[in-house]
């Protein structure tokens, strides 16, 4: 008798599990919330805004801010120790013996190419880079006002990010579009298609910025901190 119970049991158990799977499998089949598809934006100039403020957030978070979005440490900004702590003039001191190594090392130029502030600095310049040509991919040749300045605004972004590349790293790679993520590109000295040096690098970056002014909105006085 125990037995049959038993296994009434389990039948029953197997059966409602079953009809549960089956009638909650249609309730999981849901559109994914909070996701637009990239055919369905980069049209509007609310769309040029959008791509536009995160531009600037992988800018404040990957260049002027400590990267925490982009793998970074976010405990110090690797900018600010990468062009502050190299020198004799420079203590880059811890509360004890090991704390602070990654400025330690960089200030008594012990470092190799595995230092994390370097490292850092590098990838997030990149991260900015990529949030700007996306702005760029889409809306370069845009013809709404808007549009046009959220292009120059990206423009002169990436420009910045370079300006810093080209005087920390000398010829990095020059992407001036988002790439696949199996690329590997060259040193901009080393480009089979459009081989760079360091001074050309820095006019490219002076260009991008005179390409730009046209459709920045100019600040109308230095109060102006919208304009800013």
């Amino acid at each position: 008798m125990k037995k049959i119970l038993f296994s009434t049991i389990l039948a029953l158990a197997a059966t409602g599990t079953m009809t549960l799977t089956t009638s909650c499998e249609d309730q999981l089949d849901i559109e994914q919330k909070g996701v637009i598809l990239t055919e369905n934006f980069y049209k509007t100039d609310a769309d040029a805004e959008a791509a536009l403020v995160a531009a600037y957030e992988s800018f404040m978070c990957n260049v002027v801010g400590r990267n925490h979005d982009g793998g970074g440490p976010g405990l110090y900004t690797p900018l600010r120790v990468i062009v502050n702590d190299c020198g004799d003039d420079v203590l880059a001191a811890g509360s004890n013996s090991g704390d602070n190594t990654f400025g330690i090392m960089l200030n008594q130029f012990y470092y190799d190419a595995e230092a994390e502030v370097p490292k850092f600095m590098y990838t997030g310049l990149y991260h900015s880079v990529y949030a700007c040509n996306l702005v760029l991919d889409h809306f370069a040749d845009a013809t709404t006002a808007v549009q046009k300045r959220c292009a120059a605004e990206a423009r002169v972004l990436r420009a910045y990010d370079y300006f810093l590349l080209a005087n920390l790293w000398g010829t990095p790679p020059l992407v001036t579009k988002a790439l696949d993520p199996s690329a590997q590109p060259f040193n901009c000295d080393k480009d089979p298609e459009h081989p760079m040096d360091h001074q050309q690098l820095i006019e490219w970056i002076a260009q991008e910025c005179e390409n730009a002014a046209n459709d920045l909105d100019e600040r109308k006085s230095k109060d102006d901190k919208d304009g800013a």
